[in-house]
């Protein structure tokens, strides 16, 4: 079988080239050239502008449902200093507690050591008054002896 000039390899090369240049071509954009780095600043700054708007609309949003980040941060703050002042007068009650313990403690010490020389003392006066009866028994019994012997 033999090859017709139709159906060869060329024929058909030439047909398609055909096809893609003249009146039946595909159509052809024309297209400056940018280098890549231009483009990526564009990327950059599209994908900057995009941010900022899914930032703004977040932050809406929020608002919207009743969170309100700026004053949120501004009661943050005014309690942060509420807390400080009151750590600074907890530590001042503290260190008047611990003097106040102190002499409290003190005073409970004294008011033992007094209670203890009371105890002393009244044991000492209840073994003198004993000595003193003893005593007074003894001196009614030499009057008793005297005077009985006197009228003997």
């Amino acid at each position: 079988m033999r090859r017709t000039r139709a159906n060869s390899g060329l024929a058909l090369k030439l047909r398609r080239l055909r096809g893609r240049l003249g009146v039946a071509a595909p159509r052809v954009a024309v297209r400056t050239h940018h280098p890549w780095y231009w483009r990526a600043v564009w990327v950059v700054l599209l994908l900057g502008g995009v941010l900022i708007l899914v930032i703004g609309a977040y932050d809406m949003g929020s608002r919207h449902a009743g969170y309100d980040r700026w004053a949120t941060n501004e009661e943050l703050t005014v309690l942060r200093a509420e807390t400080a002042q009151q750590k600074a007068e907890l530590d001042r009650l503290r260190r008047e507690f611990g003097a106040n313990d102190g002499n409290a403690q003190m005073a409970r010490a004294t008011q033992d050591r007094l209670i203890q020389q009371v105890k002393d003392l009244e044991s000492e006066n209840n073994h003198l008054r004993e000595d003193l009866a003893v005593f007074e028994s003894l001196a009614k019994e030499r009057a008793r002896a005297t005077s009985i012997g006197g009228r003997r």
